[in-house]
């Protein structure tokens, strides 16, 4: 990894730097903090031609400069490397810049606070135990697939108004997104903006017949500029809150379940105590990360940690490597349940943190939380698979324990 720094000439054909780092790489992908700690130590600022080219920042203080200074690094054109949004088909709050991005984020902060959050709590246990009865006697599971995804699927639904067995349409799309973005295969991406167009264009249609105390109705009455939001901005508001409502929570919660059945003795800490369960829920997410990296775009030239960086660049944010860094976190690779955790990244920072911070929060512990009531005994019983950049968690987790 050391030789990666010494790759930094200006290549003579295409004007930029010569590559240092791979983000495709197995050793990125499958071993994801031992990577990004030693690219943070030994290349901070790093570029690499995957994806188009694009830059990458790991250490906690750059990455907070880059996302606070909101004039020169923007969240438009698109938000993620690789791109999966347009100008056409835009995300917003999260594709959106001062001083839209205010405006299309008031009409979400209330349906996002910690007490509106809290009242899914009930419901969330029941889903939890449902999905945990469809398994619980047959002494084996496959985690992500039959927990971590459908849990925080179902949530969205609630969230959104939903009926919960439209979670399938959520995890189908999102996962093709992914998939799609990370081949690079924008015909597939747009293919799958169709389905979601079409879906929404119909509910949508149907939700301004009447009035109900939710996220939709809000955005359907909500004008901006002194006119209502379009149903463009509609839908791509409702496409982000159900992708990164799912996807990132799902790999949290199955990045977590991975950690325990690693950690026997993390796990039964935790099991005989849950009144830790809130503080250690934190401390998981943190050291998950599971949204690895969003993206900013320069809109002028600027220098970090040395690199010459131009106009239109394409930064991403390494959000996992930032909260793993020693100059912030004591032990930063070590599970520390009494940690003060206020400074950690794996919510984002500034005026684009994780609206559904809350959430993501309630449904990892209710999720840990029924697991080790329920199944305080776990292992590892086959290959992982883990998903895809810029995620961080795993798409099979199969796992055997003892059965009731």
């Amino acid at each position: 990894m050391t030789e990666s720094i010494e790759r930094t000439a200006e290549c003579p054909v295409t004007g930029k730097p010569n590559q240092d780092w791979d983000p495709l790489s197995a050793e990125s992908l499958f071993n994801t903090a031992e990577h990004d700690n030693e690219m943070r130590r030994t290349c901070p600022v790093a570029y690499t031609e995957q994806f188009g080219g694009f830059w990458s920042v790991f250490d906690h203080e750059t990455i907070t400069k880059v996302v606070r200074d909101t004039e020169t690094f923007i969240s438009a054109p698109s938000p993620t490397v690789p791109p999966v949004s347009s100008p056409d088909r835009p995300f917003p709050p999260l594709q959106s810049d001062p001083p839209m991005h205010r405006k299309y984020r008031s009409p979400l902060i209330p349906f996002f606070r910690g007490d509106r959050i809290a009242s899914f709590e009930p419901r969330l246990v029941e889903l939890t135990n449902e999905l945990i009865d469809e398994f619980i006697d047959k002494g084996e599971v496959d985690f992500a697939k039959q927990l971590a995804t459908p849990l925080p699927a179902k949530g969205i639904c609630l969230l959104l108004g939903l009926p919960e067995d439209d979670w399938r349409y959520f995890h189908d799309w999102a996962n093709r997104l992914i998939a799609c973005a990370f081949a690079q295969d924008m015909a597939g991406v747009e293919a799958i903006f169709d389905d979601i167009t079409a879906f929404a264009t119909s509910w949508i249609a149907e939700r301004r017949k009447e009035r109900k105390d939710d996220v939709i109705d809000a955005l359907l009455h909500t004008e901006i500029d002194g006119r209502p939001m379009t149903d463009t901005e509609i839908i791509g508001t409702f496409t982000l809150l159900f992708s990164a409502g799912h996807e990132t929570i799902a790999s949290a919660i199955s990045w977590s379940l991975k950690y325990l059945a690693d950690n026997p003795d993390i796990r039964a800490q935790l099991a005989a105590d849950p009144t830790s369960l809130p503080a250690a829920t934190i401390e998981l997410i943190r050291l998950a990360s599971p949204a690895r990296a969003l993206a900013r775009t320069t809109t002028k030239p600027v220098e970090l940690g040395g690199r010459q960086i131009g106009a239109g660049e394409r930064i991403a944010v390494v959000f996992g490597a930032g909260s793993r860094d020693e100059r912030v976190f004591d032990n930063p690779d070590d599970f520390d349940v009494s940690r003060d955790n206020r400074k950690h990244l794996a919510f984002g920072n500034g005026i684009h943190r994780c609206i559904g911070e809350e959430l993501a929060k309630l449904e990892v512990r209710i999720c840990l939380q029924e697991v080790l009531r329920r199944i305080p005994d776990f292992e590892l019983a086959g290959e992982v698979q883990q998903t895809l950049w810029p995620t961080n968690g795993f798409a099979t987790l199969p796992m055997a324990f003892p059965a009731n």
